[in-house]
């Protein structure tokens, strides 16, 4: 049994190469559908599951710099009631230095959850963005 030889020829071997690689092309097509940001409206942050990539646009109302981390209020512009947190560690600042309260800007981050408030975490200073 061991001994046994297995005879396995070019062409087969070739046709088990194709369909691997095309396998692999059509994995990393749907990997990169999923890891696109889905669009969502503000008023929907509050309702999308936690661990969601998402991009959300709006009116910046307010910036609160912390000690280890700093967040934008975010709001919709047609619905200025209807606001997000978008949190980011203090050292992407210096990536967002521009950005001022009543701007229009777009961000990219998880929704994460504390003490039953959602919020948007960013994790790169090129995932919040002016709106020009």
């Amino acid at each position: 049994m061991w001994g046994m030889d297995i005879k396995v020829s070019s062409d087969q071997i070739n046709s088990i190469c194709l369909a691997v690689a095309v396998l692999g092309v059509v994995a990393l097509y749907f990997y990169s559908m999923a890891i696109q940001p889905k669009d969502i409206k503000i008023s929907e942050a509050a309702i999308t599951p936690v661990g969601q990539y998402i991009r959300i646009s709006g009116i910046v109302k307010s910036i609160d710099l912390g000690a280890s981390f700093s967040k934008l209020m975010v709001c919709d512009a047609l619905e200025i009631s209807t606001c997000v947190s978008v949190r980011f560690s203090n050292d992407l600042l210096s990536s967002i230095y521009s950005i001022n309260e009543n701007d229009i800007i777009t961000a990219k981050g998880i929704i994460q959850e504390y003490y039953n408030n959602k919020y948007l975490e960013v994790k790169s200073g090129e995932a919040i963005t002016k709106v020009e």
